[in-house]
């Protein structure tokens, strides 16, 4: 065989077997594919929540109940990829049976000309019989019954049959509302939730059940109002000289750590806030050594889970990426909380803890392995979650809290007042015109306008003695009737409907309670809430809630302060 003829058969059959050489490499430089390519590191752990998020209030700056104004009108869920509208076809007496969604569709608009493109492999069989209309709402609710949507393109004549569908949900501009709505979706495995700042919005890739799951969320939200807010924070422990938990909880102080629940790991420990220097952490010297892994809020609506993503806020966020906590919360008031506190990675559940706490309380979750998120197993971890309780009010209810309260009816005598002398009826006496001539004296003499001169002269020079001679500086101030109130009293803004007053009501219901500035110095409301506890049993935290505007007001000496007492379940 001829050499060029030899070189020819070699080029064809390197030509069959393919643009590689036998150890893989490319022969032909200019058809090389592009290798695929990974985000920068730096970039792919961007997290546009950090500023917001990962920054947890310390001790004496946490406000454990607050209130926020929102207005319904703005949480409205709404599909974004709908397309064009659909032709104006009648469907006269469709019927199919057990036919998958996307074959009943193409069925359904072959003679209108339109191409269906399923962009799933599997879909739902469905039956119907005799199905009358028009066209789009026909579709409609096939695709609504079928779990799946639909998007329609007029300019290609194509209708897109999807199990998914974009969705745009719009919030109240308030960050807070804002991450709790993102922590319940990822509680609720919803992990397509990419917000908006600028707006205060949520995009959402949702299929039929997760858009119930929103749906859902927002009714809660909108009908109960209440919030749990945890700054968590998340430590490793060195082992120092001896570690020892005991030691440690002896240190913190007998009595203030309430309640002690085993998990499947660990134990969780509830105790009260208290300033910086008598935390937890002060008391861990010289037993362990704490080193911060991550901290930040998050926020669980009344009845829903929260997920809060360890590595959102973490000091290095691929050592702890796979690791999150999430908290079950059942609020029946601000002191009575159900909770569920439990630990997750990428490979399942590590511990979880149930038990009561308030929003005055602190959790730990102390004594598990560090070595179950994957590091140092001579290690262990701490998780603190502090708890804030957050009340949504829709802004006109908001408005009504302050309003001026309707003049209430006459009620009993209130508890720290004096009794009131009761009104006696008007009987004939001597400043009766007619009551003269029964005298046998001159009538003019006695008449009303002229006893009334008598009278009011004698009073005057009487004031006049008696400022004199018993006056002084120590004199209880003159107290000024105020309309549809008792005198004295300064009328309390955050009481919107007539209530009884305490010591006459039926036990346990909301009641008025009247307690007077005895001192020589101006007070305000909050400092009587004190003396409320003390004698009504009930909390200061929920008697602050429902005088929120009234704290502040001004009690001057020897005036009345009218405090309202929350409804004790």
């Amino acid at each position: 065989m001829k050499k060029h003829i030899f070189y020819s058969l070699l080029f064809l059959g390197l030509l069959s077997i393919g643009p590689t050489d036998v150890l893989g490499q490319s022969l032909f430089r200019g058809r090389i594919q592009p290798q695929a390519t990974a985000t920068v590191p730096s970039v792919q752990n961007l997290n546009l929540e950090s500023p917001f998020r990962c920054d947890v209030k310390d001790f004496g700056d946490i406000e454990v109940m607050t209130t926020l104004s929102l207005a319904p009108s703005d949480f409205t869920l709404r599909q974004m990829d709908m397309g064009d509208a659909l032709p104006r076809f009648e469907v006269n007496g469709f019927s199919f049976g057990k036919m998958p969604i996307d074959k009943a569709l193409k069925q359904l608009v072959s003679e209108a000309d339109i191409s269906v493109v399923p962009t799933d492999r599997v879909y739902p069989e469905l039956n119907a019989d005799d199905l009358y209309g028009e066209l789009e709402p026909v579709i409609a609710e096939l695709t609504r019954v079928g779990d799946v949507f639909y998007r329609y393109d007029d300019t290609a004549k194509r209708l897109t049959v999807s199990k998914r569908g974009q969705f745009e949900l719009q919030l109240p501009n308030n960050r807070t509302v804002v991450f709790a709505v993102l922590d319940a979706l990822r509680g609720a495995g919803i992990k397509t939730a990419v917000p908006n700042w600028k707006d205060f919005s949520i995009m959402l890739m949702l299929s039929r059940s997760e858009e119930k799951t929103v749906n859902s969320l927002m009714a809660n939200i909108l009908k109960d109002g209440k919030l749990l807010v945890a700054d968590t924070r998340v430590y490793t422990l060195s082992p120092m000289t001896s570690a020892n938990w005991q030691d440690v909880v002896n240190r913190f102080g007998a009595g203030r750590v309430y309640t002690a629940t085993n998990g499947m790991a660990g134990k969780m420990l509830t105790m009260g806030h208290k300033k910086k220097t008598d935390d937890l952490l002060a008391k861990l010297h010289p037993n362990y050594q704490a080193t911060l892994l991550s901290e930040g809020i998050a926020v669980v609506p009344h009845g829903w889970k929260m997920r809060f993503d360890v590595g959102r806020c973490a000091v290095n966020p691929t050592a702890v990426s796979s690791v999150s906590i999430s908290l079950n919360a059942g609020i029946k008031t601000p002191e009575e909380i159900e909770t569920t506190v439990s630990l997750n990675t990428a490979g399942g559940e590590i511990s979880t803890f149930k038990g009561w706490t308030g929003v005055d309380e602190q959790l730990a979750l102390i004594g598990i392995p560090a070595s179950v998120i994957g590091l140092s197993s001579n290690n262990e971890l701490l998780i603190t979650l502090k708890l804030r309780f957050i009340r949504l009010l829709e802004g006109n209810k908001m408005e009504n809290q302050f309003k001026a309260p309707p003049v209430p009816p006459k009620a009993p005598t209130p508890v720290f007042m004096p009794k009131e002398h009761p009104q006696e009826m008007p009987t004939k006496g001597l400043y009766d015109d007619n009551f003269a001539a029964e005298l046998n004296l001159p009538a003019k003499l006695l008449t009303t306008k002229y006893m009334t001169m008598i009278l009011g002269g004698t009073l005057l020079i009487g004031m006049i003695f008696g400022t004199a001679l018993f006056g002084g500086s120590d004199a209880a101030p003159v107290q000024t009737q105020q309309p549809g109130t008792v005198n004295g009293v300064v009328p309390n803004s955050d009481i919107t409907t007539a209530m009884p007053r305490c010591g006459v009501a039926e036990k346990g219901r909301a009641c008025l309670l009247y307690i007077q500035n005895n001192s020589r110095y101006d007070k305000t409301a909050g400092d009587f809430f004190d003396e409320v506890v003390r004698l009504m049993g009930v909390s200061k935290y929920s008697v602050s809630m429902v005088n929120t505007r009234y704290a502040k007001q001004r009690i001057k000496p020897g005036y009345i302060a009218q405090i309202k007492v929350p409804e004790v379940n």
